[in-house]
This record gives structure tokens, C-alpha cells and sequence, in this order.
């Protein structure tokens, strides 16, 4: 009960002054949160006296009064505009008018950009650092790994500062988004790191694809097979050639066991004596024969490997570089595409 007295002049006009605290609820969009502006209506009317017996005018063309109005940290406070409306009803002749006043506020984001919207996009970019680092570092893994677990804590503690609602906020979008690039450099770094670690030869069609095409696509050198330094043992089935030969290429050739200089020295010698005319026993220079077609053999094998090392190693950063430039444009894009989504009068402050 409202227990303010009427005011009666001598002109017959009535005056009512009746203070009220209303309290009154709005329809929350957040789908552009924390960027979002909220309309709120609030309607004045009476359902009792028609208009013919309860007359309501527009006091203030402007709309509320907000002379006395506290500023809030979180809303600002964009117009409160009021309109009149006349509603004749088809029971009634009568006409019933009400006051409409649309409240008008916008959030401020700069609380939210800084310790949401920021960090999160700090943290996406900390995804990129692990194309950077080497193949073959035992801590990449460890590094994304911990790049994603530090997201999701990230995201828990975002859920609780978001307003719960059936749409989708944009923050939420934005950081759904970062969350999968993450979990999918996870992913293609395991991919590139499986490359990296590989020593059977490199299939054609991953030759043609990553080590050709790819690696033009960003700009690195295309791979070149590097030929072995050890002819076969045995050419044209003339096993003196190879004496007359092997000894060059091990001066050229990274020596990998310490057995082949002495067998070398043994060869120069008979190189000699057979300059000299001496006779060579072919017991003998078939046992050398056969240690060095052994020892060749595992040189050369070691060397397709290494090889094999080399090309797959360059795939690795081939796609290191592939990816890091994908993930880069992704982000960026993503970003982009978010902020595209912005009111453009939204307030930052």
C-alpha cells in the first residue's frame, strides 16, 4: 500500500505523487557476448480504467529521466527512449494508452577482452611455436600437450564467467574454434614427427607430392637423392676393377667401421705387387674380396639409410612449414571471422 496523500488544488487538478521501487525482467541475447547490447521494453498501463477515465501522457520526449542515474562498471547505458501507443481492443470501444520505455544498454567488453578473449587467443598462438621447434625434439609433443591442457583449464574457468543461455555466445565460438586448432596441430604434429623417425625409402607418391610439390608450395628447395659414394662390388662380373677402384672411393667416403683401413692398406699393396708383376694368390684375394664386399655392403646399406633419413626428414619439414603456415592463415581467419560478428557500436571501455 502506497500511503502518499493527493494533492487537490482549487482548479479541480488532482496531483499523486507515489515513489515505487519496479522491478522488472529482460530477454537476455547473449549470441554476441561479450559484444552484446540489450534491449530491454518496460510498458506502463493500466488494465482497469480505459483511456476515457485514465488518460497517460508522455512526460519526457527524451524518455526516462537519468539525471540521477549511477553509471554501472559492467553496462553502459546507450538511450532510454519512450513511445505513447493507443490499443483499441475488440471487446471494447474504449481505447487503453500506454507508456514504453526501451532501455537500452551495452556491455562493457574490456574486462572480457583482457581476461578472456586475449588469453585465449595468446594461448592459440603458443600452438604454432611447436611447427617451429626440430622433428625429432623429444619435448613437442610434451610442449602441445601441455598447450591443450592449459586450454582446457582455461575453458572451465571461462564456463563459469559466461551467461548460461540455449545460444551459442560468440566468445564461446571463438574459443571452440582455438580449442580444435590445438587438438589438431596435436595431431599433425604426431604426423610429422612419425615421418621424421622413418628409414625405409620414401614412397613415390609421398616423393612427388610433399618433397616436390609441397616443398615448392612453401618455398623450400625440392630434395635431391644423393648418390652413394660405393659403386657396386662386383661390375660386369670383373672383380679387379674393384681393386683398382675401392681404394679411391674410401679416401672420399666416411670410413664407418675401423676394419676398412686395414683391408684398404692390404689392397694398396697388392695393387703393388701387381704393378710389379708378383704373382697374387687368388685365395687371398678372394678372402679380401669378400670382406670387402661385406664391409661395402654394410656401408652402403648405412647410407640408404641415411638417406632414406634425409628425404623423410625433409618431408618433416616440409610439412612443418605446411602446417604452420595452415594453422597460421586458420587462426587468423578464425579471428577474423569472429570479430567480423561484432556489433559495430559496441563498446570496448
Amino acid at each position: 500500500m502506497i500511503d502518499t496523500k493527493v494533492i487537490l488544488s482549487h482548479t479541480g487538478q488532482i496531483a499523486w505523487l507515489s515513489p515505487a521501487i519496479l522491478k522488472t525482467e529482460c530477454k537476455i541475447d547473449v549470441r554476441n557476448f561479450p559484444f552484446d547490447t540489450q534491449n530491454c521494453p518496460i510498458q506502463f498501463g493500466s488494465w482497469t480504467y480505459n483511456g476515457l477515465k485514465i488518460d497517460i501522457q508522455l512526460y519526457r520526449p527524451t524518455g526516462i529521466d537519468t539525471e540521477k542515474y549511477s553509471a554501472n562498471m559492467e553496462w553502459h547505458l546507450v538511450e532510454t527512449p519512450g513511445i505513447r501507443e493507443v490499443t483499441i481492443y475488440n471487446c471494447c470501444p474504449e481505447p487503453y494508452p500506454t507508456l514504453t520505455f526501451t532501455i537500452t544498454i551495452r556491455r562493457r567488453a574490456m574486462f572480457f577482452l583482457y581476461n578472456l578473449i586475449i588469453p585465449c587467443f595468446i594461448i592459440a598462438m603458443l600452438s604454432l611455436c611447436s611447427f617451429y621447434l626440430p622433428p625429432d625434439s623429444g619435448e613437442r609433443v610434451g610442449f602441445v600437450i601441455t598447450v591443450l591442457l592449459a586450454m582446457s583449464v582455461f575453458m572451465l574457468m571461462v564456463t563459469d564467467n559466461m551467461p548460461q543461455s540455449a545460444d551459442v555466445p560468440l566468445a564461446s565460438k571463438f574459443f571452440m574454434a582455438a580449442m580444435l586448432q590445438i587438438a589438431l596441430s596435436l595431431a599433425t604434429t604426431c604426423i610429422v614427427i612419425r615421418y621424421s623417425k622413418n628409414k625405409t625409402p620414401v614412397k613415390p607418391v609421398v616423393h612427388r607430392l610433399v618433397n616436390n610439390w609441397m616443398a615448392k608450395l612453401v618455398l623450400l628447395k625440392s630434395w635431391r637423392t644423393k648418390n652413394s659414394p660405393f659403386p657396386p662390388v662386383f661390375t660386369n662380373g670383373k672383380p679387379a676393377s674393384i681393386i683398382a677402384n675401392f681404394d679411391d672411393k674410401l679416401d672420399n667416403a666416411e670410413r664407418k667401421t675401423v676394419k676398412i683401413l686395414p683391408i684398404s692398406e692390404q689392397l694398396k699393396e697388392m695393387c703393388k705387387d701387381m704393378k710389379k708383376g708378383n704373382g697374387v694368390k687368388s685365395s687371398e684375394l678372394e678372402k679380401l674380396i669378400s670382406e670387402v664386399k661385406v664391409l661395402s655392403d654394410k656401408v652402403r646399406e648405412e647410407t640408404e639409410q641415411e638417406k632414406n633419413e634425409d628425404e623423410w626428414m625433409f618431408a618433416a619439414l616440409v610439412l612443418d612449414r605446411f602446417f604452420l603456415i595452415t594453422f597460421s592463415l586458420t587462426l587468423l581467419l578464425t579471428c577474423v571471422g569472429v570479430f567480423m560478428q561484432i556489433p559495430p557500436n559496441s563498446t570496448v571501455y
